[in-house]
């Protein structure tokens, strides 16, 4: 299983996420939008336009945009049971083919896949499934 979380994310300027009216919402969405099965998250801008993270998320959304297949959905399932997780380069190299890209960026938007952000992507980058990461 690649995971089923759904998160909500508000961006706001740094000066406008620490208003106390703002920290209250934060923390009322926090705790209402559990009961709903969804993460609230409020991100700050500042922290979203820094590179590389900027450039990493402009990639995941170039190419996550297209639906994968229940298909290449059971493909990455069976890559990462047999291992920690799937580097960015090594998926040319499978079965996937060109595809492997685009279905690696699709899990990350879907929330069932992370990689370090504030790293610069490469061939090397480890995507791993969103459960491994809240274990530790």
């Amino acid at each position: 299983d690649l995971g089923t979380s759904r998160e909500l994310w508000e961006v706001k300027p740094a000066t406008e996420a620490a208003r106390p009216e703002n920290v209250a919402r934060t923390e009322f969405l926090t705790s209402a939008l559990l009961n709903h099965g969804f993460t609230y998250r409020m991100v700050l801008a500042e922290e979203l336009k820094r590179q590389p993270r900027l450039s990493n998320i402009q990639t995941m959304l170039k190419f996550g945009r297209q639906p994968i297949s229940l298909v290449e959905r059971e493909q990455i399932r069976q890559i990462l049971a047999n291992s920690r997780g799937i580097h960015w380069g090594a998926l040319t190299k499978r079965d996937l083919g060109g595809r492997g890209r685009f279905i690696l960026a699709r899990l990350v938007l879907e929330g069932r896949l992370l990689f370090d952000m504030d790293a610069s992507l490469d061939e090397n980058t480890l995507f791993i499934p969103t459960e491994h990461a809240q274990r530790g």
